[in-house]
């Protein structure tokens, strides 16, 4: 496996390799990997003759510097598992991918003026132009996200498109402990009293999903913030239910043929998101 930190080195390997008609499936992650970033891999591997994954905690995503400080960096370790994954590039870059971020503009529109746009302003910026600079060096065939970010996803798919890159953006499951909690790097950060309630997400999700055609919407949004913050350790930061491919919240289940209910939550100070296919 080698372990690049240089985009002129990584460009060069992977020029080589695109010369030799070799696809190349790419998974971007800031690292503090688990299994949910290694289903990704896996599924890389399994769908293109090269696995090429980068690691960078980007500053630029973050509109909290606790968050980002606080954020797990275990690059020693992430290198092992990808290894063992049979990873085959690993593109570690420093900050130096960032430096012309300022001059850098991008209208999102309606995307990021709802949920994660608008609790964590700039983030999605962030997102976009660190993601467009890894698919300028990485010049993958395909690329992989989860679901669980599930607008963001929504937002790299419309970036691909408006940047006119000829990459194939690949939408995976996510990935849950036993109880339903939706892996994060940051559960890591979750005391054991918060642990202990956390699966409170993923069962307020079902209840929404498994009683969408007896109540209204408003009802269960109304239920699932009250049931979540029954628990004292917990705060309902958003709950939407919304038009699977637009995100537009909807009042009633007749206004789309996909639907989605996306929430974010605080553990005491650890905010957690997910979301959960209705149709």
């Amino acid at each position: 496996m080698l372990i690049l930190n240089n985009k002129e080195e990584i460009k060069k390997n992977i020029d080589l390799l695109k010369k030799e008609k070799k696809s190349v499936g790419f998974v971007p992650t800031m690292g503090a990997l688990h299994e949910g970033h290694i289903s990704l891999l896996k599924r890389a591997k399994a769908e293109n003759e090269i696995a090429v994954c980068s690691i960078y905690v980007n500053p630029l995503q973050f509109n909290n510097k606790e968050d980002f400080n606080k954020y797990p960096r275990l690059l020693n370790n992430d290198t092992k598992l990808l290894e063992d994954t049979g990873c085959d590039i690993v593109f570690v870059p420093d900050d130096s991918i960032i430096k012309n971020s300022s001059a850098f503009s991008y209208d999102l529109g309606y995307l990021d003026e709802i949920m994660e746009g608008f609790f964590r302003p700039n983030h999605f910026s962030g997102v976009v132009y660190i993601v467009k600079t890894l698919f300028e060096i990485v010049n993958p065939d395909r690329a992989y996200f989860g679901q669980k970010d599930y607008q963001q996803l929504a937002v790299i798919k419309k970036m691909t498109r408006d940047f006119n890159f000829n990459i194939e953006i690949v939408s995976c499951p996510t990935t849950r402990e036993k109880d339903g909690l939706a892996l994060s790097s940051r559960n890591a950060r979750l005391l054991t009293p918060e642990r202990l309630v956390a699966s409170k997400i993923y069962k307020g999700l079902n209840f929404i999903k498994n009683n969408i055609h007896n109540k209204s919407i408003n009802e269960l949004k109304l239920w699932y913030v009250k049931y979540i913050e029954n628990e004292p350790l917990m705060k309902v930061e958003y709950v939407e239910i919304c038009d699977g491919e637009s995100l537009k919240s909807i009042s009633d289940i007749s206004e789309s043929n996909a639907i989605v209910v996306c929430t974010a939550i605080f553990i005491g100070n650890i905010r957690l998101i997910d979301n959960l296919k209705i149709f």
